[in-house]
C-alpha cells in the first residue's frame, strides 16, 4: 500500500527546508568534529576513518526524526502505524530492499570507479613488493587501504544516500514540495556539503613552511578549483 500523508504547505512547509539544512550541517559538522578532536587528523588515517564512521552512524540515527515528526503532525488518511509509514517513506521495506541497496552501491562504484581502480592497483603493487621480500600477501590490508576503500565505495555512499536522499527527499515530499524542488534542494545541499574539503586542501601539510606569497596564492587557487569541481560534480550526481 502506498503511504498517504496530508501535505504540509504554507508556513509549515518551510520547516522541511530548515530541517534539510540542519541534516546537512550535522553531517558535515560530524566529519569536521572528528578532524578536530581525533588525531591524526588526516582523513586517510585508520583512527580518523573509524571515528568518522561512528559519527556518521550517529547522524543517520537521528536524521529520520524530522520526517517522523512531520508524519506525526500530519493527519494520515490510512490506518498504517507511524513507524511503518516512516520506514516506507524512507524506502526501507522487505520487498526490493536488496535491489535498492545494490543499485545505490553500483551507482557509487560507477562514480568512484577511477579512484577505486587506482587504489586497488596501488595495493597490488605493495603486495608484489612484499612478495619479492618474502613477506606474503597481507600487505593488501596495510596502510589503511582497505579501510579507505570501504569508506569510499561502501560506507560513505550508504550514509550519504540515507541522509541526503532518503531522509531529505521523503521529508520534502511529505511537506508538499514538488518533484523539481525536491531534486533541486537535495542536489544543491549534497554538493554544498563537499565544500568542507576546502579545509583539508588548505591544511598546513599541503603547503611547506616558508612558502612565498605567490605559492600560497597558487595553493589557494588550486584548492578552490578542486573544491569547485567536487561541488559541481556531486551536485549533478
Amino acid at each position: 500500500m502506498r503511504p498517504r500523508v496530508t501535505s504540509l504547505v504554507g508556513n509549515e512547509g518551510r520547516y522541511g527546508l530548515v530541517h534539510c539544512c540542519a541534516i546537512c550541517l550535522i553531517y558535515v559538522g560530524s566529519v569536521q568534529g572528528c578532524r578536530t578532536l581525533v588525531r591524526p587528523s588526516s582523513r586517510n588515517a585508520p583512527r580518523q576513518i573509524a571515528a568518522r564512521a561512528v559519527a556518521l552512524v550517529l547522524v543517520c540515527s537521528v536524521s529520520w526524526l524530522p520526517l517522523w515528526v512531520t508524519l506525526r503532525r500530519a493527519k494520515r488518511a490510512d490506518g498504517d502505524s507511524l513507524a511503518s509509514e516512516t520506514l516506507l517513506r524512507l524506502g526501507i521495506k522487505s520487498s526490493g530492499i536488496l535491489r535498492g541497496v545494490a543499485f545505490a552501491e553500483l551507482s557509487a562504484v560507477a562514480l568512484l570507479l577511477a579512484p577505486a581502480i587506482e587504489r586497488v592497483g596501488e595495493a597490488l603493487q605493495r603486495c608484489r613488493g612484499r612478495q619479492r621480500a618474502g613477506a606474503g600477501w597481507p600487505a593488501l590490508w596495510e596502510g589503511g587501504s582497505a579501510l579507505e576503500f570501504a569508506r569510499d565505495v561502501v560506507f560513505s555512499p550508504i550514509t550519504e544516500e540515507f541522509c541526503f536522499r532518503g531522509c531529505m527527499c521523503s521529508l520534502l515530499v511529505a511537506e508538499g514540495y514538488g518533484v523539481f524542488a525536491v531534486f533541486a534542494v537535495t542536489s544543491l545541499l549534497f554538493g554544498l556539503a563537499h565544500t568542507h574539503h576546502l579545509i583539508e586542501f588548505l591544511s598546513p601539510g599541503r603547503l611547506e613552511r616558508g612558502a612565498s606569497h605567490r605559492q600560497r596564492r597558487g595553493a589557494l587557487g588550486k584548492a578552490v578549483a578542486e573544491t569547485g569541481v567536487q561541488v559541481g560534480f556531486t551536485t549533478l550526481f
